[in-house]
């Protein structure tokens, strides 16, 4: 294939495979297993069955060339990354670490929308989805003990483990914030009526006792 730089941006998956392809040629079915053994789809929407078709559009530009190899009766493609390929996804590297671009989060239309929810079943969704990003968390630092040897790796899932945690953090701020009540709730919770002050009272006036009239009394004189 002819040996061009491309000056359009490449998607996450081209350059998620590039990258593992600059550490040396891959087959197809190698590609898909260090995804997995990396926890790579924890933080890409790579599958395996859009594997050989990035991989072929890769090659369509020249940041890719591979060859087939028969091993038995099988026949198996080695792709392998070009010179083209190597300036490409450096320059992609520079791009992705220096512009802090913001990423959307499906999550938070949800908590944008919470409101919509009572109590009742805002609460149990928070608290599922604490339990189900402690799992998330559990697997991959099993993963991560797996991939020793490489810092970039450890990285990766570091990076990855420190989003959780925040996450996490975040759940349990939201729900002592809520007090155990949605905004939609306060709503429609009833309303409190204020209490009025007491208007002070005019003291009323000493009642004053009728002079008792003494009889006189007798003298000797």
């Amino acid at each position: 294939m002819p040996d061009m730089a491309y000056d359009t941006l490449l998607n996450d998956n081209e350059i998620v495979l590039l990258g593992l392809l600059v550490e040396g040629p891959r087959y197809g079915y190698e590609i898909d297993k260090l995804i997995a053994e990396r926890g790579m789809r924890e933080w890409t929407n790579i599958a395996f069955s859009s594997i050989y078709a990035v991989l072929r559009t890769l090659e369509k530009k020249g940041l890719v060339e591979s060859k087939t190899e028969l091993a038995g009766n099988r026949a198996r493609r080695l792709y392998s990354v070009t010179k083209a390929g190597k300036r490409t996804l450096k320059g992609e590297v520079v791009r992705l670490i220096s512009d802090p671009v913001p990423t959307a989060d499906s999550f938070l239309l949800g908590i944008a929308n919470v409101k919509m929810l009572e109590k009742s079943a805002a609460e149990p969704l928070l608290a599922a989805r604490q339990v189900a990003l402690n799992n998330i968390a559990a697997q991959l630092e099993g993963k991560k003990r797996q991939a020793r040897g490489d810092i970039f790796v450890a990285a990766i899932f570091n990076r990855t483990l420190a989003a959780i945690s925040a996450e996490i953090r975040f759940l349990d701020e939201l729900r002592a914030e809520m007090g155990g009540s949605t905004a939609e709730s306060a709503l429609h919770a009833p309303s409190q009526e204020v209490e009025q002050p007491a208007v002070p009272q005019p003291e009323p006036e000493p009642k004053t006792l009728p002079e008792s009239k003494s009889e006189p009394k007798d003298t000797l004189f």
